[in-house]
């Protein structure tokens, strides 16, 4: 084995799975909707999946985002981000923007 994940195969959503993530997204979490997707659906799919797939749809929450960042701080993170783990990124990203990022966030901001 190479050391790489794995990449699961890709499973299409039926048009039900489809229509339940839209009636049921308008102020729910991505946790909370993902949980209630898995118990209707008997899968195990978790919340970043779930926004994905209801992103590519055009669906949202409608709820704000926890925390917005400027242009330039995501200008910053892409200019200092080759080469650098998650969690000297984010000591360097708060180090200048005064700010308490974890190496968790700093990772969800250069991945999106």
């Amino acid at each position: 084995m190479s050391g790489k994940h794995e990449r699961r195969p890709y499973t299409p959503y039926t048009d039900e799975q489809i229509q339940f993530l839209q009636d049921n997204i308008q102020g729910m979490s991505y946790p909370k909707l993902a949980e209630l997707f898995n118990q209707r659906y008997g899968t195990s799919i978790g919340r970043l999946t779930i926004s994905k797939v209801c992103r590519r749809r055009g669906l949202t929450n409608g709820r704000p985002t926890r925390r917005p960042y400027t242009t330039s701080q995501i200008k910053y993170l892409r200019k200092n981000a080759k080469g650098r783990p998650y969690d000297e990124l984010a000591a360097m990203f708060n180090r200048h923007f005064n700010t308490e990022v974890t190496a968790r966030i700093v990772g969800e901001i250069c991945r999106s």
